[in-house]
């Protein structure tokens, strides 16, 4: 198994292209929504692996849209001078709308199954504006469902492996998980603890731990049922960066998923956080734990609100990250490489990478 590589995630729709700017920077792996099979064909003949990407813990949202400043920008985005007026602009929004969204790379079950979603202490399902659907792992139909879809993924992009992303579920004002509250889950915390978990608060540490199970065996489900297909297939996950408890908050028990073998590799995702000081501290409590059990792959974020966007920062955020535990590091993602015009930062980060092998 490989310890040392630079990914990047997304494909640009040039194919062709966006491999030889992956080549000729030093990436040897694209991590990208389940990828059509010519993606992985045009990749493996550059020596460059390919992994089918799908979010685990979300299948849509109530969707936020609004009217943006930059809607009325009359420069091209793609020329320079657009590029200077969007980084000179301050946005501004107005007339917020929300509308019920379902992700795209999958088919219409969780649309067509509302009985599976996760339920909030509330016992509802019904979503607020920015609220996501999720569905539940104490279903049987919902754990072969997702099983099922990453091991579908997987054979028709003729990838390497899998990657299952875990967003930040849905949560109540203190940052704790307010899902799980699905007659299966809770029915079965009742029948263990002989208390309702209605009667508790969210950040109760049984109740969080209790529903943190659900999910680790969900991954242990996809990680068994891609192997059984090919013991060589990758599996892996990746989650975004935080504080030591604050894991568990949101139904994360990552170091069962290492115990237990369910992953390949374990990517550290800093999402929206390009606090240099995290990245140390972080990297650190996640490669103190994993103990080189599994490679440890920091991705840096270039694309969301708060994340690294200069050359400098990328670069001296990968050597940090590498100076402290982490096998290698990764960018998310390639349209913001490309507008950005960071790719330069990719053949360093590939450098470093190689430095530290």
């Amino acid at each position: 198994m490989k310890t040392n590589f630079t990914p990047v995630w997304a494909a640009e729709p040039d194919y062709e292209q966006f491999i030889k700017k992956c080549k000729a920077n030093g990436v040897s792996r694209v991590i990208t929504t389940i990828p059509p099979k010519e993606l992985a064909e045009i990749a493996n003949k550059n020596d460059i692996d390919v992994i089918a990407y799908s979010a685990l813990n979300v299948s849509g949202d109530m969707r936020k849209s609004y009217i943006w400043s930059l809607q009325y920008m009359n420069a091209d985005p793609n020329t320079k001078a657009g590029r200077k007026i969007m980084n000179n602009h301050r946005p501004i929004w107005s007339n917020m709308e929300a509308e019920l969204t379902f992700s795209k790379d999958r088919d219409d079950f969780a649309k067509n199954n509302p009985q599976f979603w996760t339920k909030s202490h509330k016992l509802i399902s019904e979503l607020d504006p920015g609220k996501r659907v999720q569905l539940s792992p104490g279903f049987a139909d919902v754990r072969s469902y997702e099983a099922n879809r990453f091991l579908k993924a997987y054979k028709s992009s003729q990838s390497q492996g899998v990657q299952l992303e875990f967003v930040l579920p849905n949560i109540d004002q203190n940052g704790n998980a307010d899902v799980g509250y699905e007659d299966p889950i809770r029915n079965a915390f009742i029948k263990e603890y002989k208390n309702d978990p209605i009667n508790l608060k969210n950040s109760d540490p049984n109740w969080l731990n209790f529903r943190s199970h659900y999910y680790s065996e969900l991954v242990g489900d996809i990680y068994k049922n891609v192997k059984n297909e090919d013991a060589n297939a990758l599996v892996s996950t990746t989650i975004v960066a935080n504080e030591p408890n604050d894991y568990v908050k949101v139904l994360q028990d990552w170091p069962t998923w290492v115990e237990n073998q369910y992953i390949d590799e374990f990517y550290l995702w800093f999402r929206t956080n390009s606090n240099i000081k995290d990245v140390e501290k972080q990297t650190k409590y996640v490669s103190d734990i994993i103990q080189n059990r599994c490679p440890l792959i920091v991705e840096l974020s270039c694309y969301h609100p708060g994340s690294f966007q200069t050359k400098e920062q990328i670069t001296n955020a990968a050597s940090v990250a590498l100076n402290n535990g982490a096998n290698c590091v990764g960018v998310y993602q390639s349209f913001a490489i490309s507008q950005l015009n960071l790719w330069e930062a990719i053949s360093e980060v590939s450098k470093l990478n190689e430095k530290f092998k």
